[in-house]
């Protein structure tokens, strides 16, 4: 709900620039409230998408100094997103929706592959399972526009890919 509710504010803050409003309910509060729900309070961020780029940074090795490459990404795209709202670049904030979408994309890739590996465990593959799932359902109509070719086989679990023009419904 995070992430989704992230990306809202963000594509809300570029309908509301590209509409010319910079009222008490403008762009940019709806950009800071992107951020709000990107990085939750300081005292507890624990439950916020931010921390699960910190977290899979560390299991991944995606980190620079400890720190994870997607939370700098993200972090310094929210901040040059602001500034590009409020020199009305549309260039510049739309940039910085996509590094973020970017980084939720890797982050959650990431969750996937992290959980679908811990499911060959026999205590707790459900548990896992859920995980795995749980993250790609948080991701999937994001990544969609990228695996359009794509078809997944319910009886064999695998993927094909079959070409443009054709849609998942002919699979």
């Amino acid at each position: 709900g995070m992430v989704g509710y992230t990306l809202h504010e963000l594509n809300a803050a570029i309908i509301k620039a590209e509409a010319g409003n910079w009222g008490t309910d403008d762009a940019q509060h709806a950009w800071d409230e992107g951020w709000a729900f990107f990085h939750g309070p300081d005292e507890d961020w624990s439950c916020s998408p931010a921390y699960t780029m910190k977290k899979r940074a560390a299991d991944f090795g995606t980190e620079t100094d400890g720190v994870s490459n997607a939370l700098t990404a993200s972090e310094a795209a929210m901040v040059s997103g602001l500034a590009a709202l409020q020199a009305s670049d549309a260039d510049g904030y739309n940039a910085a929706v996509n590094t973020v979408m970017k980084n939720v994309i890797i982050t959650y890739s990431q969750a996937v592959l992290k959980y679908t590996y811990k499911m060959d465990s026999n205590d707790t593959a459900a548990k896992y399972q859920a995980e795995g799932y749980a993250f790609w359902k948080t991701i999937e109509a994001y990544a969609a526009p990228y695996t359009a070719d794509a078809c997944y086989n319910n009886k064999t679990h695998t993927m094909s890919y079959i070409g443009a023009g054709k849609n998942a419904s002919n699979c």
